[in-house]
């Protein structure tokens, strides 16, 4: 995968009030999606247009920091 997001033990609202703790990729894609959001919204001001997929990508990996897993990739 190209873009990874925290997806573990993320506060979340709880049905009825308070809050949860919970894991997954629903609790990731949030973040990349508010991200995304965020980055457009800004292009649309100050460039007065919407970046491209590919801007997206590059902002993105040009933006993050790399994660290295320790999987070696070969092990399926």
């Amino acid at each position: 995968s190209d873009i990874f997001a925290p997806g573990v033990s993320i506060p979340s609202a709880q049905a009825g009030g308070g809050y949860v703790s919970d894991s997954g990729t629903s609790m990731a894609a949030p973040q990349v999606t508010g991200m995304i959001t965020l980055a457009q919204q800004l292009a649309q001001r100050e460039l007065g247009r919407r970046l491209s997929f590919d801007e997206l990508r590059g902002l993105l990996k040009s933006s993050g920091d790399t994660i290295n897993d320790g999987d070696d990739e070969r092990d399926h």
